[in-house]
């Protein structure tokens, strides 16, 4: 009788103490994995923005590329323009990635692959292009005829 009233006094007094240390580890260990999700996801985050700037800066130096090439063909300093309508014409049959092919002079008049004429002097991607005599490339904008994001290599 005295160690049955001995055993019920022993769980009383360490039954409550293993309930409440098993609900203070399982509450430390809920925020210590929620700590170290959200670390990972910031990690995971921070890599996928680096690989995708990376991946749209190769594209877009893989694009400037045809364009250098074809700025130094004589038929765009000849002014003859169904001759540069044609090379525009060209150039974006021989490369897809290109949904617009343009031609602008130093005052900001285009001409494009289609023999359209356009003013993109008053534009800040084609001032600074200009300014600066640096290849530019404007920020992304929702295209209006694609309804795709779209960015112009000036």
């Amino acid at each position: 009788m005295q160690s049955s009233r001995m055993r019920t006094k022993f769980l009383v007094i360490l039954l409550p103490l293993f309930i409440i240390s098993f609900v203070a580890m399982a509450g430390f260990s809920y925020f210590r994995a929620g700590a170290a999700l959200d670390s990972d996801a910031d990690t995971i985050a921070r890599t996928v923005g680096l690989q995708t700037a990376k991946t749209i800066q190769s594209e877009v130096h893989s694009a400037m590329l045809p364009l250098r090439a074809a700025s130094h063909d004589d038929v765009f300093r000849s002014g003859d323009e169904a001759a540069i309508v044609a090379a525009l014409a060209q150039l974006k049959t021989d490369d897809k990635a290109y949904t617009k092919v343009q031609f602008a002079k130093l005052d900001g008049t285009c001409v494009d692959y289609q023999g359209k004429h356009l003013q993109r002097g008053d534009r800040a991607y084609f001032k600074d292009a200009v300014s600066t005599g640096q290849p530019v490339v404007a920020k992304p904008f929702m295209g209006e005829t694609t309804k795709k994001m779209t960015t112009i290599l000036v």
